[in-house]
């Protein structure tokens, strides 16, 4: 499993909770009215599902590099320029 690749849930989220039924992991859950991830290391490396039933674009994904952190809070996902 991944340890450089896991979904980062911003502050656009309105907490539908679609991903954490996509979720083949099951690390994705609600608590105190926010989505949030456990054990990031199961996240499989490369999966999207997540960010692709999420209607409001609330998620992006550290890939091990410091600009996917960056690029995380800021609303910008850096994998999606073509």
């Amino acid at each position: 499993m991944a340890k450089n690749w896991y979904p980062i849930i911003n502050g656009k989220c309105n907490v539908c909770k679609k991903c954490i039924i996509v979720c083949p992991q099951n690390i994705l859950c609600e608590e105190k009215g926010q989505i949030v991830l456990k054990e990031a290391d199961k996240c499989i490396d490369g999966c999207k599902k997540c960010r692709e039933i999420c209607e409001v674009n609330a998620i992006t994904y550290y890939d091990g590099t410091s600009e996917s952190l960056l690029y995380a809070f800021s609303g910008v996902c850096h994998h999606d320029h073509h």
